[in-house]
């Protein structure tokens, strides 16, 4: 019952942080609404139904650890597309001529997808980058390898990047530990986890704070901590058993996050005494 209440949850987060609203050619706003179709399309269609746009061609998958989302500025749409052989392609298209263009081929495993500027940040097994219509920029070569929260889930639920907007850090994981990534050094964080599993890497979208699970000894006890990224302070939520605790969303801009206990019920904790006075 309760899986099937996030279910529905998250599908009214993917209708919500779709919609973009965008200029008209007449100066008015027409909602545009990016959804994947029965068919696995990308399609964009306007509230009027005026627009409909089949974005993505018959038969191509779109990549979920990146999924697809809107520019700020509301007219270019970026998305990855599974190929062959591991590899994926970034595309960004423009709403307003209805056409796309190749703008990165990368090899996954992959993260990020969100939009920087005009840009979109990616990246794969070693590279941070910045993709573009201009070109790619800012590339950045590590070692440890960045992880999506929701790589192995739909796109499109919530926060699927590895990346905070509220500081420089990013979520990684290296030889079973999970740590954070700070201008190339890599800070361990005491939890271990297999790297593919699921809602690992949470973070808030205002503040330092990110959630995860895992491990803390080889006696699989499960554990649920939230660390502020930038003083390294940590709460831990909930432990000492071997069913999974998992993040499941922070509540808007704030600092209370939504998770699942041992008991499989559903709680909320605000985390706001991580962040100090």
């Amino acid at each position: 019952m309760i899986s099937s209440k996030i279910g529905h949850w998250f599908f009214l987060i993917l209708l919500i942080v779709a919609i973009s609203p965008v200029s008209s050619a007449q100066g008015t706003d027409v909602p545009l609404l990016a959804f994947l179709n029965s068919s696995g399309q990308l399609v964009v269609a306007s509230a009027d139904g005026a627009t409909r746009w089949i974005v993505s061609n018959p038969g191509e998958t779109i990549q979920p650890a990146l999924g697809f989302s809107w520019s700020a500025r509301g007219d270019l749409l970026f998305y990855a597309v599974q190929q062959s052989d591991n590899r994926v392609s970034l595309r960004i298209g423009d709403s307003g001529t209805q056409s796309s263009i190749e703008v990165g081929n990368v090899v996954e495993p992959v993260s990020g997808g969100e939009w920087v500027g005009n840009a979109v940040r990616v990246v794969d097994a070693t590279t941070d980058a910045l993709y573009s219509l201009q070109g790619v920029s800012q590339q950045q070569e590590f070692s440890q390898e960045l992880l999506s929260p929701f790589a192995l889930g739909d796109a499109h639920l919530t926060r699927v990047s590895s990346f905070s907007e509220a500081t420089d850090a990013a979520f990684a994981w290296q030889n079973g530990s999970y740590g954070l990534l700070t201008n190339g050094s890599f800070r361990g964080l005491g939890v271990f986890n297999n790297r593919r599993s699921p809602r690992s890497g949470l973070w808030a979208a205002s503040e330092p704070l990110v959630a995860y699970w895992g491990t803390v000894s080889e006696n699989g006890a499960s554990t649920l901590a939230v660390t502020n990224a930038e003083t390294d302070a940590v709460a831990v939520l909930s432990g000492g058993g071997g069913t999974p605790l998992q993040p499941i969303l922070w509540l808007g801009n704030s600092t209370t996050l939504v998770f699942r206990d041992a008991s499989s019920q559903l709680r909320a904790a605000d985390l706001a005494c991580l962040l100090g006075s």
